[in-house]
């Protein structure tokens, strides 16, 4: 994992660089929204100069995936489109003289729309190691290759009005992975998502999702695995591709107090006519007792088509003014 850190740094030295500014002419949204067609400049020469521009730039408006923030996304993939998103990221736990610490490598998620108001995902959990040190015994590692994850969501909201949008979400793991990682049993989970713009037809925005899900504990009282119950919560800010976010997640019937913890991150958007590549960079640091002390991670996602970058962040088919 000490290939991480240096994927950092290199990311930060990337958004260093200035952004331009976008002025290329709206195409689909590559989120849930009816094609709006925007005004294109009457003079030939000076659309030849707009096109030569927007074959490579970035922008720092809101992120479209689901890896951007902890919250998931309240849009849905146009129909026909595909997101593909990977993360990577480290955490670290000491609890009771134990101190534990996870690193995660290329978790994956596909997302495809396949309707008006409903999209598909297929997830992959990555490679994962968990070094387990109780500072009395030799370290302990457990590695393997996660489990696969099935879900979708459906459009609630999207209204034209407000911008407000809300999904229902919903998914199951499957136990694919390797034992030492694998939750070992099918772990659902289901709940709410929702985004308001606030400002600046949506360059201010709060966002933030509601939930049960249900975990497999391995380290139950009786040695056997148990599938128990939490509720999951998160509350945010974002102001263009800059987020602030609580979350957290309290137990129903698992053992343990609520896990709370705050994550900051930013995201920006190269356009290029290869596609679009959207880089997250966040850290996070927990602020009870059972939640993990921090977090960081960098996360990617990759759509082809169409180039339009910017989500119609104002409401469906009304794409923000550039």
């Amino acid at each position: 994992m000490k290939s991480l850190p240096l994927a950092l740094v290199c990311l930060a030295l990337a958004l260093s660089q200035p952004a331009h500014a976008q002025d290329s002419p709206v195409e689909t949204p590559p989120l849930g929204g009816d094609p709006v067609d925007a005004a294109v400049p009457d003079d030939p020469a000076a659309q030849e100069g707009d096109e030569a521009d927007e074959s490579d730039q970035f922008t720092f408006w809101p992120g479209i995936s689901d890896n951007n923030t902890r919250t998931m996304s309240s849009r849905i993939v146009t129909d026909g489109f595909k997101i593909y998103e990977f993360t990577m990221r480290r955490s670290r736990n000491d609890d009771a003289g134990v101190k534990r610490t996870t690193d995660q490598v290329m978790e994956t998620t596909v997302r495809t729309g396949m309707g008006p108001k409903m999209e598909l995902s297929i997830g992959f959990a990555g490679f994962l190691s968990e070094e387990i040190d109780d500072r009395t015994t030799p370290k302990m590692n457990n590695s393997g290759h996660g489990d696969l994850r099935l879900g979708g969501k459906i459009q609630l909201m999207n209204d034209e009005e407000t911008g407000v949008t809300a999904a229902l979400y919903a998914d199951v793991s499957l136990p694919t992975g390797s034992r030492s990682v694998s939750s070992r049993r099918v772990d659902p989970r289901v709940g709410i998502t929702f985004t308001k713009p606030v400002k600046y037809e949506g360059i201010v925005r709060t966002f933030g999702s509601l939930g049960v899900s249900w975990i497999s504990d391995h380290y139950s009282a009786d040695g056997d695995v148990d599938t128990l119950s939490q509720l999951d919560y998160s509350l945010g800010v974002g102001v263009a591709g800059f987020t602030a976010e609580f979350y957290g997640d309290a137990s129903l019937s698992r053992n343990g107090g609520p896990r709370n913890t705050i994550r900051v991150g930013g995201s920006t958007i190269y356009e290029s006519n290869a596609g679009n590549l959207q880089s997250t960079l966040y850290g996070a640091w927990g602020v009870s007792e059972d939640a993990n002390d921090w977090e960081y991670g960098i996360a990617f996602s990759f759509w082809r088509d169409p180039h339009e970058a910017i989500p119609d962040v104002k409401g469906a088919g009304e794409p923000a003014d550039q």
